[in-house]
């Protein structure tokens, strides 16, 4: 019979005292590779070959298997046939069998479903063996298991040594006459391949649990990523550590929220990712040496710095970075004369209210609750955008004491930016957006005695014309706009959870420091921003772990496959973790009209209308 219920079928079954022996699958049901796909071990494998060696064995690896037509060859051999094949001096070969295992067991990981499996086995002091179809000899296998903490399986039966495999039963034949089982029934056989581990089993009436693999999992689960869109090693890599980590990991230490953990790994953590190992790869940005920092802007060079920082130091000759508080108000200031300009500044929205504006461009809280009080509701309701001149006559009576505030900013701005330049004529600036105006706004502050570079996806055609007339140079991802949703979830989720810097006070030393708004993150929002980072970093993180030295030889991608999965993820069921989300109404940027988050808010809208 065919058990298809997963875990919990399949532990109960090995605690139960119907059967002695626990035949387990070795790949993808013990162990697994963090990859997408298999393949990409062979062709990462013959990556390395190439830059220690200066050989192109890729397409021979990949082919030889299939080529040699031996489908019990061991690991050695099949690197015998392509010496032979493509005249490689066969003692390379040999050592590259050697290194191809040692190779693979670097990357090779626990299955967290298998090691519960294996735990309940053991504390049901049961007999376990491992069949596998591999060209890995038992003692490599053994390797595998000690490795990885499987140290009570009893025998190990590989399909190249035993010359039997699954699918014909002819290797469970095999084992079961090599461990001299009477009953067919009193042996059990877990395993993530249907046709080998199930359907070879039941052929000899042998009884079998399919466990899916984790790629089968989360395809049966969420129809993001398929098999097909993988198309080079560095999205095989980047999407295969997602997959595996969200499947494998502990929900009960975590606590993290499904919704919040699937948005993290694979929207956030990979967008994360590919910009910072762009920053890191690209020779027009690092190897220019007219820039002493990578100057990443806030918001939403927030959670990009950190990611870069933890590249780095696979990347040890790269540009320093450093975080730069900036926001349209505090760098519009640098270049206003008085404070009533403040009332025509381009940065005020079309809803802007008085007592918003207040809010946002009064640095002195004293003097915030002064102008409450002695203003009546209507005046606090006048459209700044509509009726500058009547906002500037009821701010008239305290002009002297707004104007003195004004000034404590700009100084305080000022002295903050040009510590940030510190004597260079030219700054590089950051920015996960699109529209460019900080460096437009800091060049014009700064009277062009410094120009302010900038590193983003886009350039708007509006802004081009100013960048040639200043001399700014602009470092661009895509020559025309792509993913228009990233500017706004940059805003959201590369933004630090603490708020959106709109100006800067002075601390208890003079200094200045930023003002935050907090009304930017709601307290729900705020818990899903924090969670959603906390877990991308931790991919990150665990992304250049893996792949300690490895990275440049992943090579590059597009930025496209991020946008194709954040575009799956909008349409997907995973996309309710927005549900509980307040959208932000603060002196943000207006999010653009068909971003993801407004979009879903369209969507709940109609549906709540629906229900």
């Amino acid at each position: 019979m065919k058990l298809s219920d997963g875990y919990p079928r399949a532990e109960q079954l090995i605690r139960s005292s119907d059967y002695d022996i626990i035949s387990f699958d070795l790949f993808d049901t013990l162990v697994y590779r963090p990859f997408f796909t298999n393949k990409c071990l062979l062709r990462l494998f013959s990556s390395h070959v190439f830059s220690e060696y200066q050989i192109d064995v890729e397409e021979m690896r990949i082919s030889a298997q299939h080529d040699l037509q031996d489908p019990f060859a061991t690991l050695k051999e099949i690197w015998e046939y392509i010496a032979c094949r493509y005249h490689l001096d066969h003692e390379l070969a040999a050592v590259l069998a050697e290194q191809e295992f040692e190779f693979d067991l670097r990357f090779l990981c626990r299955s967290a479903t298998g090691k519960k499996l294996y735990d309940a086995a053991v504390s049901a002091n049961k007999k376990m063996i491992v069949l596998s179809d591999t060209y890995y000899t038992s003692a490599q296998i053994e390797s595998i298991l000690k490795k990885l903490g499987y140290n009570a399986i009893a025998n190990i039966y590989a399909s190249c040594e035993c010359q039997a495999g699954k699918r014909s039963g002819a290797l469970f034949q095999y084992a079961m006459a090599r461990e001299r089982v009477k009953d067919p029934k009193r042996l059990i056989h877990i395993g993530d391949n249907l046709k080998s581990d199930y359907a070879g089993a039941a052929a000899l009436h042998l009884a079998a649990v399919h466990i899916p693999n984790d790629r089968q999992w989360f395809e049966n689960n969420w129809n993001l990523i398929h098999k097909q869109m993988m198309d080079s090693k560095y999205e095989d890599a980047i999407w295969g550590t997602a997959l595996h980590w969200f499947a494998n990991r502990d929900e009960a230490a975590g606590g993290q929220d499904e919704d919040i953990a699937l948005f993290a790994a694979f929207v956030i953590f990979p967008m994360l990712l590919h910009l910072a190992i762009t920053l890191h790869t690209r020779s027009d940005v690092q190897k220019n040496d007219a820039y002493h920092s990578l100057n990443f802007v806030s918001r939403d060079g927030f959670l990009m710095k950190k990611a870069y920082d933890m590249l780095s130091e696979q990347f040890p000759d790269s540009v320093p970075s450093a975080y730069l508080y900036a926001s349209r108000i505090s760098c519009d200031i640098l270049s206003k004369a008085h404070f009533k300009d403040l009332l025509y500044a381009p940065w005020i929205t079309d809803d802007c209210t008085l007592r918003q504006f207040i809010k946002t461009a009064v640095s002195s809280d004293e003097l915030q609750q002064i102008l409450y009080a002695e203003l009546d509701s209507n005046a606090l309701n006048i459209s700044v955008r509509d009726r500058a001149g009547d906002c500037q006559k009821a701010l008239q009576k305290h002009e002297k004491e707004l104007s003195d505030d004004f000034m404590v900013q700009k100084e305080a701005a000022w002295n903050y930016y040009a510590k940030c330049v510190d004597g260079s004529h030219r700054l590089l600036l950051v920015d996960c957006g699109f529209r460019g105006t900080i460096s437009k706004l800091l060049t014009e502050g700064f009277h062009n005695e410094v120009l302010f570079d900038k590193f983003f996806l886009w350039e708007k055609p509006i802004n081009r014309f100013h960048d040639a007339s200043t001399g700014t140079k602009t470092y661009v991802l895509f020559s025309e706009k792509r993913g228009h949703c990233c500017a706004s979830m940059a805003e959201t989720f590369f933004s630090e959870p603490t708020g959106s810097c709109v100006g800067f006070r002075f601390n208890q030393a003079m200094e200045p420091v930023p003002r935050f708004e907090a009304a930017w993150y709601p307290q729900d929002m705020k818990h899903v921003v924090e969670q959603t980072q906390k877990i991308a970093l931790e991919l990150v993180a665990d992304f250049s772990r893996r792949y300690e030295g490895m990275i440049p030889l992943l090579g590059t991608a597009s930025m496209e496959r991020c946008f194709s999965t954040y575009s799956a993820f909008s349409e997907s069921e995973a996309a309710r973790i927005f549900a509980r989300i307040r959208f932000k109404e603060s002196f943000s940027p207006q999010m653009e009209a068909d971003s993801l988050l407004c979009i879903l808010k369209k969507k709940q809208t109609a549906r709540g209308k629906n229900d």
